[in-house]
């Protein structure tokens, strides 16, 4: 046991040496904490007395902030409104030394944000501003124009959360572009045909369940689903994750599965995304998709425990793998 932790170790230490693109729908995430002490006497809802705003990197850009976190470089693709909650985004982004030359501005749409208002330690309402139409031709000319000029990194994620940045068209050339790469994707429900032919797709349970048009009802289901999404998209590693059950990977061989960490959970905002730049960044220092697997179910495990997307340090890693790393090994199950 004691090597299989070491060979963890030494995959994580090979992230610093690693760069990946970005590809993506670039969210602001907005915290609203307040005290709520009475209700308001125009609707049965709290009021809430505002003391405090904070701003955290959602979507790709928190998928970017993880892989810049974990020690490898970044460069995120995709585009901001011309607006107060853009200008956020990039002080963020600056401010943490991740590239955002491959972002594009527009006056076509907003910035997309997502704003939580938390009082007494419970979210209480989230208010999306966003269009979700897909990108105007010119946008997608100039994006795509930025992601090509550039044919350097070792690997391409796609964060795609249906926000209009990525259409089947920019995805396919990508993928053409990409073929000696390994290309992976966090997709929503809608999107999944756009990413025939990557090495991985990392959808969750409600995702897949929307896909197949049917409600799994046990592990054989999703099994029997998984393997037909892998045949239909010709996608070798499926990657599903299912909050506190874990996740259930299919490699080229073999499918698992891998059960959660037992922490305390603070809030899953995020989890996702970090699930993804920790297993491409373990794919790409010469994981097997197992261990990339268990790496990410620790990474995710640390995250949870935190407010809102946020990111992950090798050195949580480290500490983890030598506390857990044992027990997820012992409770890992082959299912086929």
């Amino acid at each position: 046991m004691k090597e299989i932790k070491n060979r963890l170790i030494r995959i994580v230490k090979k992230f610093k040496n690693k760069k990946i693109k970005v590809i993506g729908d670039i969210i602001l995430d907005e915290y609203i904490f307040g005290d709520v002490e009475r209700i308001s006497p125009e609707a049965p809802v709290p009021v809430v007395v505002v003391k405090e705003k904070r701003y955290n990197l959602g979507g790709a850009a928190n998928v970017a902030w993880n892989i810049k976190a974990l020690g490898a470089e970044v460069e995120l693709y995709g585009v901001l409104g011309n607006d107060e909650a853009g200008k956020i985004v990039l002080d963020i982004l600056k401010e943490k030394n991740i590239n955002s030359e491959g972002i594009i501005k527009t006056d076509s749409r907003p910035t997309t944000k997502k704003t939580r208002v938390i009082g007494q330690h419970q979210q209480i309402v989230r208010i999306d501003e966003e269009i979700t139409d897909p990108l105007h031709k010119k946008e997608k000319k100039v994006l795509m124009e930025k992601i090509l000029n550039r044919n350097d990194g070792d690997s391409v994620i796609f964060e795609d959360y249906e926000k209009g940045t990525i259409t089947k068209e920019i995805a396919f050339e990508i993928i053409k572009r990409n073929k000696n790469k390994i290309i992976t994707c966090d997709p929503k429900k809608h999107n999944f045909s756009f990413y025939k032919n990557i090495n991985v797709l990392k959808p969750n349970r409600k995702e897949l369940e929307f896909v197949s048009k049917r409600e799994f009802k046990n592990k054989n289901d999703m099994i029997k689903e998984i393997k037909k999404l892998s045949r239909t998209l010709k996608i070798p590693i499926i990657l599903l994750t299912l909050g506190s059950e874990g996740m259930i990977l299919k490699d080229e061989e073999k499918i698992y599965h891998i059960p959660s960490l037992k922490v305390e959970v603070y809030d899953v905002t995020g989890a996702g995304d970090t699930v993804i730049a920790s297993f491409t960044l373990s794919l790409i220092s010469g994981a097997y998709p197992l261990e990339a697997a268990i790496i990410s179910t620790i990474a995710a495990g640390i995250e949870v425990t935190k407010l809102g997307a946020s990111a992950v340090f090798p050195e949580e890693i480290f500490e983890m793998i030598g506390e857990r790393a044992q027990e997820i090994f012992e409770r890992t199950k082959i299912l086929k």
